[in-house]
């Protein structure tokens, strides 16, 4: 049953039974498998490994591999990553699905979206594998927690449009409407992926069967919970928690620890090296920008953040990582993935804090 296959904090990473010179052998013919079905070239297999190399440091940079990979980033970093883990051969996964299935979820980004899109998803997904394998994380999770964590850091943004929830709300899109105006992004993406997942040419989680009801119920959980609305309320929670002996094998302390970890992967872009963050920051205002010049065209009030003429973007993305990022970041990394707290914390987002606080001051 769900997260039968974990023990308490002392449970040891759960690709652990096989050894990794097995799982490593594995991958390597799932990465040839995966070369063979998207026809890429022996130099252009070259370069992809090039690229790679470093998928397990924090330093990796997705722009530049989805400069290489081009249409193939998120199959070639799914594959990658999921092979590290022990859990493609325990369930049993079709191969051909899971290539169609990845390729439907870069190809539902939209070019035009600056930040939310599938080179954002490749940072999630590169994220989760950091804060799994170097943060420790595996040793709280089961395999189907582990997958569940790579599947939803897969989906979690799947065909964004580029605009807000209240945006969607105030203007009485179709799809706030459908939702009655409640997480409508995170709302309208659950029910996109788990549609596709019922086509059988998309179904690679087929041999899940008994356990697929709670693998959803969880994804579905985890990705309601990245309504950006609900943060503030969810880290009071957490924070509570962690004051105790937490997490303890109560499947709604398990369930905190997934949700927290998603919030986490999707956040943590403002303690990236310092070019990288600037180029997320960039890509975020811009965003932003482009939705406060749809609302200043149809005469909305424009939101918070959103109007070019108006907003400094240091000070804005400062304000992102006081209120938001660093309590966040910090409750977490402390207590679940300590390893992380000198790459992430004190070099990554002190020091692009300090940066922001320069320009502020210049």
């Amino acid at each position: 049953t769900w997260g039968r296959t974990s023990g308490g904090k002392n449970r040891r990473n759960a690709s652990h039974g096989r050894r990794p010179q097995d799982l490593e052998r594995d991958g390597s013919k799932l990465i040839l498998q995966l070369y063979n079905l998207a026809k890429i070239s022996g130099q252009e297999e070259s370069q992809i490994e090039d690229v790679v190399r470093n998928l397990d440091a924090w330093s990796f940079d997705p722009f530049l591999a989805a400069d290489i990979c081009e249409s193939n980033l998120l199959p070639i970093l799914f594959v990658k990553i999921i092979s590290k883990y022990d859990v493609v051969r325990r369930y049993q996964f079709d191969f051909d699905l899971m290539y169609n299935f990845i390729k439907n979820v870069q190809d539902s980004f939209h070019k035009d979206v600056k930040f939310h899109n599938y080179i954002h998803t490749a940072d999630i997904l590169q994220t989760m594998h950091v804060l799994l394998s170097r943060g420790g994380l595996t040793r709280y999770l089961g395999n189907l927690e582990i997958m569940a964590c790579l599947f939803a850091g897969l989906t979690c943004h799947y065909g964004h449009c580029g605009l807000t929830n209240q945006f969607l709300i105030k203007t009485k899109h179709p799809r706030a409407i459908r939702y009655n105006d409640k997480s409508v992004l995170e709302s309208y993406t659950l029910a996109t992926v788990f549609t596709l997942l019922s086509n059988p040419d998309f179904n690679f989680l087929g041999n899940l069967k008994n356990v697929f009801a709670a693998f959803k119920s969880v994804i579905v959980e985890m990705v309601l919970r990245l309504d950006i609305s609900l943060l503030t309320g969810d880290l009071g929670m957490f924070r509570t928690k962690l004051a105790s002996d937490f997490p303890t094998q109560k499947p709604e302390d398990r369930q905190v620890v997934l949700n927290m970890t998603l919030r986490v992967a999707d956040l943590a872009f403002p303690a990236r090296p310092q070019p990288m963050y600037l180029r997320w920051m960039d890509r975020m205002m811009e965003e932003l920008w482009l939705q406060g010049d749809v609302e200043k065209q149809l005469g909305l009030p424009v939101s918070s953040f959103c109007d070019r003429d108006m907003t400094n973007q240091y000070k804005c993305q400062l304000g992102l990582i006081d209120v938001l990022v660093q309590p966040l970041l910090s409750a977490y990394i402390l207590v679940l993935t300590p390893a992380l707290q000198k790459e992430l914390l004190d070099e990554g987002l002190e020091s692009n804090k300090k940066y922001l606080q320069s320009k502020i001051e210049a």
